[in-house]
């Protein structure tokens, strides 16, 4: 249930990367680190617990929703960003 990303660079479009785990109420852990993410609507998406530390973000479009997370009540946490930055 565990996953780590380490100088990734993923390039999407709608919902470019996804956090999730096979079933609702499962944990899925994911760390992402030193990586850049560029994506549109809705650019981190899912029902995972998701740590993105020194991750440059873009944003390709202007009014969009950056993160659409779904995790289950009975998980404790949900997606945390530290030490990044969102550019559009």
């Amino acid at each position: 249930d565990r996953v780590v990303f380490r100088n990734v660079r993923v390039l999407g479009g709608k919902q470019a990367f996804q956090a999730t785990s096979g079933a609702a109420g499962a944990l899925a852990r994911v760390y992402v680190v030193d990586s850049e993410i560029s994506g549109a609507s809705d650019t981190l998406i899912g029902r995972g617990t998701a740590v993105f530390d020194h991750v440059d973000f873009t944003l390709r479009a202007s009014t969009v929703d950056f993160t659409d997370g779904s995790h289950a009540d009975s998980l404790a946490h949900g997606f945390l960003i530290t030490d990044s930055r969102v550019a559009t």
